[in-house]
């Protein structure tokens, strides 16, 4: 099953550069234009990895990344023509994993998402024999649903759910 990553970007041809250079690379591609139109995608789609532009018609995309940050740990880059420090500083503080300025290369757009899917791989340790999977995450998509796991037992923002059966979305 090929990695699903949403695109959150208003202009047609970025958009379009975007989708041809990840279909190329094998990434399934679902594709926004406005703020109001990820959130939808996001809860219905469960995408691995969002591209973010925070230029949208809409609203602001770190409005966006904020309030998705409150229910899911779906690795973001934000993609940006924004340059300052104090915007990319912003962004990452507001749950961002990774700031791309455009222009971009594709080289390193697609090595900085292989670098976030890493990260988010090392969440998941799958025990043999048993094939159990032990799972470090506040939020996850369970056949298409969202599913919040809290686990009092632990320390305040850690969490570990064991589970026997990975349903892939």
């Amino acid at each position: 099953m090929p990695v699903k990553l949403l695109v959150v970007e208003d202009e047609k041809s970025i958009l379009k550069l975007l989708r041809t250079i990840l279909t190329a690379n094998k990434y399934e591609v679902v594709e926004a234009s406005t703020g109001a139109e990820a959130l939808s995608l996001i809860t219905s789609h469960c995408p691995d990895l969002i591209l973010l532009d925070l230029g949208l018609p809409d609203m602001d995309g770190n409005t966006l990344l904020s309030s998705v940050r409150k229910w899911t740990s779906t690795p973001v880059i934000v993609l940006s023509a924004r340059t300052h420090e104090s915007d990319k500083v912003e962004a990452i503080d507001l749950g961002a994993d990774d700031y791309i300025t455009k222009p971009f290369g594709a080289s390193e757009l697609l090595a900085r998402i292989r670098m976030a899917l890493r990260h988010t791989l090392s969440l998941i340790h799958i025990s043999e024999p048993t094939r159990q999977a032990e799972i470090s995450y506040a939020v996850f998509c369970l056949k298409k649903k969202i599913i919040h796991i809290y686990e009092p037992t632990r320390q305040a923002g850690e969490i570990s759910v064991l589970i026997t059966d990975i349903v892939q979305h």
